[in-house]
């Protein structure tokens, strides 16, 4: 297992998962973020790709893994259903699908650990989404 990755991963989240917490739970639910997300938009986002590439661990595991090419507009249209249907949960449901998502994620990781492909989806999928969504969570202010 590349045990490197995943201590950097476990950083990289112990500092996001930081910033969450210093959002007060009642006001995980307010459109402060860019484009009008809420924190709990943002975690069941975050969620959403982490099981993709659970799935794509367990295709990789069974040698049935195909590179997706993704235009933008497949993205934004992806990125658009999952920000519906965080709307449409709980903050507490929000919370433990997030909890239950990082599982399995690090679950299915763990056989393909080490291969370059499953490495590079994993840094994409944990470290650099934790990165590209950090700033903005970290700017958060409640008085």
């Amino acid at each position: 297992m590349n045990d490197e990755l995943l201590a950097r991963e476990a950083r990289a989240y112990a500092t996001f998962a930081e910033a969450v917490a210093a959002v007060p739970a009642e006001r995980r639910r307010e459109p402060t973020l860019p484009d009008g997300w809420s924190m709990s938009d943002v975690l069941w986002h975050v969620a959403y790709w982490w099981l993709d590439g659970e799935r794509s661990f367990r295709e990789i595991r069974a040698g049935t893994y195909v590179e997706e090419d993704w235009t933008a507009e497949q993205t934004d249209a992806t990125n658009a259903r999952v920000l519906a249907e965080s709307r449409s949960m709980s903050v507490a449901d929000v919370e433990a699908g997030v909890a239950a998502a990082r599982t399995r994620l690090l679950e299915a990781f763990g056989p393909v650990a080490g291969d370059p492909v499953a490495d590079e989806l994993f840094e994409t999928e944990t470290i650099e989404h934790y990165e590209e969504h950090f700033p903005a969570v970290r700017g958060l202010t409640f008085p």
